[in-house]
């Protein structure tokens, strides 16, 4: 399960399908309205308490919210303050702390220029969609290029309009980019933020 450090977050939440697939004891607490980065109201009213979690060789035991968030779960400053201080090296995407008599540091995800594209199989991006792990998605057909029957004038016509336009006709390597909003969530009528 991936997990997102987030220091604009005051509690830790975790994500309600995956705790309930994991087989965790949800119970209820007090509800809190909570603003999501693209500022829309969600409420939660469930938490997990001392949700046992495993990464990079350490043991952590966490209380989380329970929150319909994605395919992850939100370490936020409740969890941080408990470990300060902390190093953190943005570029790196480190997190260095002392935890239980040692320091540890956790290695965040580092992003790989892709170079090319991967075929997929479909039974590969079927155990992904079931996962949660599609965030985006582009479905290429490449266009097999054919010049035998073209006559030249039109070959020699068509090359100097694709040199021209390149911009707009290259022939795309990557998935798309990230955009500021990727999805959205319904608002709840009468939710109102008291958390963020």
């Amino acid at each position: 399960m991936l997990l997102l450090i987030d220091s604009g977050s005051t509690h830790t939440f975790v994500n309600k399908s995956f705790a309930e697939r994991a087989g965790c004891t949800i119970q209820s607490v007090p509800t809190v309205s909570v603003k999501v980065a693209n500022g829309q109201i969600l409420s939660s009213d469930a938490q997990v308490q001392g949700l046992q979690w495993w990464t990079q060789g350490s043991t952590f035991v966490t209380d989380m919210r329970v929150l319909e968030l994605g395919a992850y779960a939100i370490l936020g400053m409740d969890w941080l303050e408990q470990f300060s201080p902390m190093i953190c090296h943005w570029r790196q995407k480190t997190l260095t702390f002392d935890y239980l008599g040692k320091s540890i540091t956790l290695q965040g995800v580092l992003s790989k220029p892709q170079e090319s594209l991967q075929e997929m199989s479909v039974e590969q991006l079927n155990k992904w969609i079931s996962g949660n792990e599609v965030w985006a998605m582009a479905m290429i057909d490449p266009i097999q290029q054919t010049t035998k029957s073209v006559p030249n004038i039109v070959q020699s016509d068509m090359q100097s309009l694709l040199e021209e336009y390149h911009d707009v006709f290259y022939q795309p390597t990557t998935l798309p980019p990230h955009r500021a909003l990727d999805h959205s969530i319904s608002l709840e009528p009468g939710a109102h933020p008291t958390n963020s």
